[in-house]
This record gives C-alpha cells, structure tokens and sequence, in this order.
C-alpha cells in the first residue's frame, strides 16, 4: 500500500507513490510518517491510497480534506 496527497482545489499531485510513500505495517496495524514541510499552510489537501492486489492495482481518495496550519 502506498499513500499520495493531492490539492483540493487545484488537483496537483504533491505526494505520489513511490518508495517514501508506502505504508507500514506492525502489530498495531498500518501507519506511515509524514513530513508537513512539502505542504503549503492555508490550502486543502486531500489523501488517497493505492493497494496493490494480485488483480492490479486500486486507488481510493478520502472523501474528508486536510489543512496545515500555521
């Protein structure tokens, strides 16, 4: 599983998946550590989530947004 964050408004990828992106998993179940420096204070953010399966691969955006304050 992998994690990207996205501007609500203008849709720009900020954060896409790659090897920084993906999540863990413990004991305690999944989490992942994320920087806010890359994320510009007053504007919405939106996460979204890819899973890769054996069938390929699913993309699921949270529907809730995200706004960094300063």
């Amino acid at each position: 599983m992998f994690y990207g964050i996205r501007d609500a408004e203008t849709h720009e990828n900020i954060i896409m998946f790659d090897k920084y992106s993906q999540i863990s998993c413990d004991e305690s179940g999944h989490f992942f550590n994320m920087s806010y420096s890359c994320l510009q204070p007053g504007r919405y953010y939106k996460f979204f989530l890819m899973i890769q399966g054996e069938y390929g691969d699913e993309v699921f955006e949270d529907e809730r947004t995200l706004s960094v304050e300063v």
